[in-house]
């Protein structure tokens, strides 16, 4: 039957309109472009917060800056022959082989702060725990090609001590929480010589003992690289299980970790695809994508990781996952080049389906909170207390935190249970809390398992919950505009040795240096104490006894930082939204 005028034009605007939607429903193209740098470009990295891609520039003794979101160059600064390198809360630590040492450099001011000369030869990979776990401890690989050596170096007592010498191998690797080192084969000689070798417990003294596993694996053609707490390595183009577990074939030309997101990609220049896969057993597709021809793969049947130079096999690709934004990045050593691609984040619902943030067991149960379930976030009228008043008040609602073989400090934000502590102090094992309550007038302490309720890998935040057989005390939190001035005392609480609550926590006096102090634009509360990393998460109050910030992590030896109550709370209200959005 013939259409009508009308109804053949309405047909055809339905029609058009419905291809409107198809196109902008359909999954984006990912494509990689040269990043602009001022100089060639021998290895680059991420900061730990994923928004600043730096460049080493071996060759011309420069260093490079550049902001990830915008491609702005940030700075190019002067540093001795950086080879290597690693970024690490609010420093970068560059690895520099001519001179044999490691230059420490000012996120802040993007400049060396000092060089520490390593007194050995040759030094050319190192690596270094990440997160909570970091202590100033790099593990570096030096020596000739007949003989090479594992060398533990601690810039904190400025220290260097030979772990395994002389070996013929290719690097040995740290694993993220510094408690293993992979030593794999050498580079250049014949196809798989790079296997892992052997797994060795790696000690806090520094000495490697009796190997794990010895697994020859699959070829693979860099040095592997472990970005998250969650027993994975990553190769060129295979995912290794830390304990020697058979992990599935991808048949990838790269596999790249996401530093935010629990995501990895398989990127298959054969397939032109681009796939995002969950951390589970069987690495579960969360999507896919197009993926157009990457200029690194462009040269015959070697690609650019597959490179036999030296050095080319120490450069590690990279994601990050920021606001809007999925940020790739592959370094490709026949142009001495970054190429970077950037495409919108999977869809947040793929995401959500891991459970965890990206550090976290995939065993670790959800839970969810609510507005009422937040006793903390109600601002509290101060009045002046003692040291001794904000113990006795508050010392039960700081608890100890165990995460495999770590141990922090946690701060209890809702009677029920809510606990907010660090992110980064938290993994793969999940976590134990272990706290303090008066039963029948006495003090019992308990153990339990903590659940998920949410995390901010940005803000280094993750809200846990318990079951307690009845309430917990929980802290106060201070107004959002609560006067803080330099000179102001504070008390921390908080578990460097983790003790028991109540019993071996430290209470720690301190004056404020700075209120408004930023670390990459973050801002905090600056003091004048230095706390141990076993104090992260615990609370920071003023002389009214309200809860001013969280400690994190030692930043200096001759002070400290907190998040201020402000992000606490936006946290918190966050933590609240998506529990709602959960909830049906």
């Amino acid at each position: 039957m013939a259409l009508s005028g009308i109804a053949y034009r309405h047909c055809l605007a339905v029609s058009l309109a419905l291809a409107v939607v198809s196109a902008a429903l359909a999954e984006p193209t990912v494509e990689f472009v040269k990043v602009d740098a001022p100089l060639p470009s021998t290895n680059f990295t991420l900061t730990e917060d994923g928004e600043t891609l730096l460049l080493a520039h071996e060759d011309k003794d420069q260093i490079t800056a550049i902001d990830v979101k915008s491609g702005r160059l940030i700075k190019t600064f002067h540093c001795p022959a950086p080879r290597q390198l690693i970024s690490r809360r609010n420093l970068v630590y560059a690895l520099n082989r001519r001179d044999a040492s490691i230059s420490i450099v000012s996120q802040n001011k993007w400049s060396v702060l000092r060089t520490v000369p390593l007194e050995i030869g040759n030094p050319y990979y190192f690596s270094a725990p990440g997160g909570g776990s970091f202590r100033g401890r790099f593990v570096v690989t030096a020596g000739g090609r007949s003989s090479k050596k594992i060398v533990l170096v601690d810039l904190g007592d400025r220290t260097t001590r030979v772990v395994s010498s002389p070996i013929y191998f290719g690097a040995a690797i740290v694993n993220a929480t510094g408690t293993k080192i992979a030593m794999q084969g050498d580079y250049g000689h014949s196809p798989g010589s790079a296997n892992v070798r052997s797994m060795f417990a790696f000690g806090s003294d520094g000495k490697a003992t009796k190997p794990k596993f010895s697994a020859p694996l699959t070829a693979l053609d860099e040095a592997l690289q472990q970005t998250r707490d969650n027993g994975y390595w990553f190769g060129r183009s295979r995912v290794i299980a830390e304990g020697g577990k058979p992990v599935p074939d991808l048949k990838a030309t790269l596999v790249v970790p996401d530093m935010e997101e629990k995501l990895f990609y398989s990127l298959s220049q054969q397939r032109g695809t681009l796939t995002a896969h969950v951390y589970d057993r069987t690495f579960t597709p969360a999507g896919q994508r197009e993926l157009t021809r990457l200029p690194i793969f462009a040269r015959g049947k070697n690609d650019g990781y597959a490179d036999r130079r030296p050095g080319a096999s120490f450069v590690h690709p990279l994601a990050v996952t920021l606001d809007h934004g999925l940020y790739l990045f592959v370094y490709n050593p026949f142009a001495k080049a970054v190429y970077k691609a950037k495409t919108i984040p999977f869809d947040p619902k793929a995401r959500l389906s891991v459970g965890q943030p990206d550090s976290l067991s995939p065993a670790m149960r959800r839970a969810t909170v609510n507005q009422a379930d937040l006793a903390a976030t109600k601002p509290g009228q101060g009045q002046p207390m003692t040291k001794e008043q904000i113990v006795a008040n508050y010392a039960d609602a700081v608890v100890v935190i165990s995460s495999g073989e770590r141990r922090f400090t946690g701060t209890v934000v809702g009677p029920r249970g809510y606990i907010l502590t660090r992110l980064a102090t938290i993994g793969d094992a999940g976590a134990t809390v272990q706290y303090a309550m008066r039963v029948n007038g006495r003090r019992v302490t308990f153990k339990a398992k903590a659940d998920f309720v949410h995390a901010s890998a940005k803000d280094n935040l993750i809200l846990l919950k318990i079951e307690v057989p009845g309430t917990l005390p929980t802290v106060r939190f201070g107004p959002d505009d609560v006067v803080i001035k330099s000179g102001d005392p504070v008390v921390s609480i908080g578990f460097p040795t983790a003790g028991e609550p109540g019993a071996s926590d430290v209470i720690v006096e301190a004056k404020v240096l700075d209120p408004k102090a930023k670390i990459k634009l973050s801002p905090l509360v600056k003091t004048d104490v230095s706390l141990s990393d076993g104090a992260a998460g615990g609370p920071m109050f003023n002389d009214q006894g309200q809860m001013i910030g969280l400690v994190l992590p030692r930043a200096d030896d001759d002070w400290s930082v907190a998040t201020p109550v402000a992000d606490l709370r936006a946290f918190l209200e966050a933590a609240v939204k998506a529990s709602e959005a959960a909830t049906p």
